[in-house]
């Protein structure tokens, strides 16, 4: 018994110093109001974020059915958590906040709804087709323009004898295959009837310079029927008139149409078929002899048969009308002298020798 008192008066004398205690108080008491004065703060948010949504928002009303929707009903259970959890409802209000700057802030990107779709790859080949056409269109129009502004009168003093030039360019550009096509209206060249004969007598009567003259208004040396010996009639075989009452054999013209590439080949395919071999090998283009032969014949101002210029006008303007149809240069009598004159040299040489032409 003794014992146990001395324990219990040795623990009740332990001596515990007041100012830890005042210390202790004093903490306690500084967590509570720091405590309260956060609580109070977070009130005070919430109270403002309250006010202010109430005074923004327009004023709430029930429908008309005095039915509440669901969404109205989610939204007042909400709003009675948050008056109860006044911290989350302060961080909700803040959320809120955040997000209607965003949508203030950001742009519209909702996709807008074209009504015109983009073009196809079909599309886009279909327009440069188009486009090449056109372009092509356009380049040979100006071609044309070109090869007809450059020829001028020389497309005019032949346009009246153009009809049977026509029925040969024309039926040879369809590419049949072989070109007797050509002259399946050259009968009528062959056997003119008197209605032709007379219709070109009247032309002839009323224009009689267009067989004196050439292309480029150059006089030429007057034509007689003492020269007609030297061109083919119309009574000799697998002959077409070309023009002007010429007429050239038929192999040579398809020979000119298919093979030439330009006026002047074409000039010099058709003279051998326009002029007889036999009647040429004495004669010069203009009539005057070359130096070589006047020295040989011992007159140096001798005189020799000129080429028919009728013949020779003629051959020109069927080669200009050809190169008209297939965009050749034009080509005038000054221009194509020389190369008259060196085809005919070619062709008596050819001659002499026993060549063919």
């Amino acid at each position: 018994m003794p014992r146990s008192n001395t324990k219990r008066s040795s623990r009740s004398s332990i001596p515990v110093s007041s100012e830890e205690a005042t210390r202790a108080r004093i903490r306690a008491l500084n967590k509570n109001e720091s405590a309260k004065r956060l609580n109070q703060k977070l009130m005070a948010e919430v109270k403002g974020d309250i006010e202010k949504q109430t005074n923004d928002d327009d004023e709430w009303q029930p429908p008309s059915d005095g039915d509440l929707e669901e969404d109205d009903v989610s939204k007042t259970e909400s709003e009675d958590s948050d008056i109860l959890n006044p911290s989350e409802a302060s961080k909700k209000a803040r959320i809120r906040k955040l997000d209607d700057v965003k949508k203030s802030r950001s742009p519209d990107l909702t996709p807008l709804t074209s009504t015109s779709s983009s073009p196809t790859k079909d599309d886009l080949k279909k327009k440069v087709a188009e486009m090449e056409a056109k372009l092509q269109l356009l380049t040979n129009n100006a071609k044309n323009n070109d090869s007809v502004q450059s020829q001028g009168k020389d497309d005019n003093q032949f346009s009246d004898q153009s009809s049977p030039d026509k029925n040969l360019i024309d039926k040879e550009s369809t590419e049949g295959g072989h070109h007797d096509s050509l002259f399946s209206s050259d009968d009528n060249m062959e056997s003119p009837d008197k209605g032709k004969e007379k219709q070109r007598a009247k032309q002839e009567a009323k224009s009689p310079e267009r067989d004196n003259t050439a292309g480029d208004g150059e006089e030429l040396i007057d034509e007689s029927d003492s020269l007609a010996y030297q061109l083919y009639t119309a009574n000799d075989k697998d002959v077409v008139e070309l023009c002007r009452k010429v007429y050239c054999k038929k192999k040579y013209v398809n020979s000119a149409f298919s093979q030439s590439a330009n006026t002047t080949h074409c000039i010099r395919r058709l003279m051998p078929g326009v002029f007889k071999p036999d009647a040429v090998i004495n004669c010069s283009l203009t009539g005057q002899k070359w130096r070589a032969a006047a020295k040989a014949g011992g007159d140096a101002h001798g005189q020799l048969d000129p080429l028919h210029p009728r013949a020779v006008q003629a051959i020109l303007d069927y080669a200009n009308k050809l190169g008209k149809a297939k965009l050749w240069l034009p080509m005038k009598l000054k221009k194509a002298k020389p190369v008259f004159s060196q085809r005919l040299t070619e062709m008596k040489a050819a001659i002499r020798k026993g060549k063919p032409l």
